[in-house]
């Protein structure tokens, strides 16, 4: 049998009641129909008949019967006994009001964003389904009335809230209108994300670096919240964004009142979409929503796990760079440090860079290890992958470097901690240097890695080595989401803390507007990511995609086109 419904011969592509057919003598099932059918099929179809007729219930029953009996005859197997047996006996009605609420609409306000693994739709589970057939029908049922658990069955982590619950209404009780010939015809003319826009000049990480917002285009990539990443599969027009959103960590992003955020509500303890003038619209009491209670901030960001990029090469090993960067010094393939991190040096020489020469500073005893060539005047391997990074003489890290995959940009990380940082007994990790440059790059590392680094300028002090410091210090601190693969014990992550959410903080209507569109991802959640704090936000899509799909299925007839 074919697996296209639309080949499926009329009479399978219309409700039960056009398989039977009415005499003096009462119902009876249309032979001709049947005769179709291979014996287990007509078996079935006969069943179903008799479940309809017994239980008085031509609206619902015989829905249930069709629609399992085309996909059956769609994907080519035969009826199994359980479904034969639910068909006869059970009232599917009833299983319906039962399961609707826990199937469906508690798993759509609770659902956590961060758990999301995958953008592919999840694939059927047969053996849950012929466990329990008489549920998977009531399901099934649901998701044919309803568009709501139509969409959840088919993108199980779509965050759905209380203004998409709402549009799925009216749209089903306008295309219940629609199929009884009271209105004329449903079009859906909405560009998808319409209105929901952030600025051109919005920073927009992607795998191949940072770019504005304005400039994406379908078919570029940006990142989703896992760290996976997503395409763009649509821009809209330009408008006007007007509103701008601060964040506690810092960054504040400019947008239009109808731009959506994916918000935990630490009040309801429930995840929200809301548009972004929901926080400008004064309430029935003459207010708009809080952001505080009391000194807590009420609504939170989603985490956002380290961006998983796909690059694997590099010409100095990331750990070398770190440890260079860290305690080396420019112009020179050589690592300062004490006698007691020996360690560093032997996972230098591990990873293929011999050791030229140690010498000793006479007054603080601090040891200065080379890695030059095998001759004077020959430079050596990690001199001359140096000069090809062209920071040899100024140190930085190379922007190919900031994308590498995870385990090498923590490599690279564990070099600079080996050498410039420190680990207090909560694993917290402070790295210090003089350079502002690096300071920033090190921020963007941590970021990229789903951290929250910080930065401090610290004035001269007093080393521990007994120096006297003239320059201004740098200090960049965060708490690590994931383990180091350092080479000092002492400095080794031994406790991972649970992440602090990025809270909301303040929204507000601005007079310096600017130009900006909107994009469409190719995630279930609609979510991605922004900004250099690496900001999570939202779009929505729910009827320009998901209602033709339904009404394809409700009613063949009506002819619903996406535009």
């Amino acid at each position: 049998m074919t697996r296209d419904d639309t080949a499926l011969p009329g009479y399978l592509s219309r409700p039960l009641t056009y398989l039977v057919h009415k005499d003096a003598n009462g119902l009876y099932p249309h032979e001709e129909a049947l005769n179709a059918l291979d014996p287990g099929q007509r078996d079935f179809i006969k069943a179903a008949y008799l479940a309809w007729v017994k239980d008085k219930r031509p609206s619902v029953s015989a829905t249930v019967a069709n629609n399992c009996v085309r996909k059956l005859i769609c994907m080519g197997y035969e009826v199994p006994k359980k479904y034969l047996e639910a068909v006869r006996t059970a009232r599917v009605m009833q299983d319906v009001e039962k399961t609707k609420e826990p199937l469906f609409s508690k798993a759509a306000t609770t659902r956590n964003p961060e758990q999301l693994e995958s953008t592919e739709p999840p694939q059927f589970d047969f053996n849950a389904a012929n466990a329990n057939p008489v549920s998977e029908l009531a399901q099934r049922e649901l998701c044919r009335r309803r568009l709501l658990p139509f969409i959840l069955r088919f993108r199980p982590n779509y965050l759905a809230g209380w203004v998409h619950k709402d549009i799925c209404r009216r749209v089903e009780r306008f295309v219940e209108r629609v199929e009884r010939k009271e209105s004329p015809r449903l079009l859906l003319m909405m560009p998808p994300r319409s209105g929901k826009l952030l600025a051109d000049d919005t920073l927009v990480p992607t795998p191949r670096g940072y770019r504005f917002h304005g400039d994406l285009l379908p078919g570029d990539e940006v990142f989703h919240p896992s760290g996976k990443t997503v395409q763009v599969v649509a821009v809209s027009q330009k408008g006007v964004a007007d509103v701008r959103v601060g964040f506690s960590d810092g960054s504040s992003y400019l947008c239009h009142e109808n731009h959506e955020w994916t918000l935990f509500d630490r009040k309801r303890g429930a995840w929200k979409t809301l548009e972004a003038g929901h926080f400008l619209r004064q309430s029935h009491l003459g207010r708009p929503p809080k952001l505080l209670n009391g000194a807590r901030s009420i609504y939170q960001l989603p985490t956002v796990a380290p961006l998983e990029y796909s690059n694997s090469f590099y010409t100095l090993h990331p750990y070398v760079l770190g440890a260079w960067l860290g305690d080396g010094s420019a112009g020179k393939p050589c690592i300062t440090g004490a006698k007691s991190d020996r360690a560093i040096i032997d996972k230098i020489e591990s990873l293929g860079y011999p050791v030229s020469a140690v010498c000793t500073h006479k007054t603080t005893g601090v040891i200065t290890t080379y890695f030059s060539g095998p001759k004077p005047n020959n430079s050596g391997r990690m001199t001359l992958e140096l000069q090809g990074l062209r920071i040899y003489k100024q140190k930085r890290i190379p922007i190919e470097y900031q994308h590498l995959r995870i385990e090498l940009r923590l490599e690279l990380l564990a070099g600079i901690v080996d050498t410039d940082g420190t680990t207090d007994e909560k694993s917290r990790i402070t790295i210090t240097t003089v350079s502002r440059e690096l300071a920033d790059d090190i921020m963007r590392l941590c970021e990229g890695l789903g951290m929250r680094p910080y930065i401090q300028e610290v004035q001269p002090t007093l080393s521990s080595s007994g120096i006297q410091g003239r320059k201004v210090c740098y200090v960049v601190g965060f708490q690590p989401t994931t383990e180091l693969p350092v080479a000092l014990e002492r400095k080794r992550v031994t406790r991972i803390a649970q992440q602090r959410r990025v809270a909301l903080v303040s929204v507000e209507r601005v007079a310096d507007t600017q130009q900006g569109n909107c994009i469409q991802v190719d995630s279930p959640d609609g979510l991605y990511v922004i900004g250099t704090k690496m900001t999570v936000t939202h779009n929505s899509e729910v009827l320009s995609r998901n209602t033709p799909r339904l009404d394809s299925r409700q009613a063949p007839g009506l002819g619903a086109y996406r535009l």
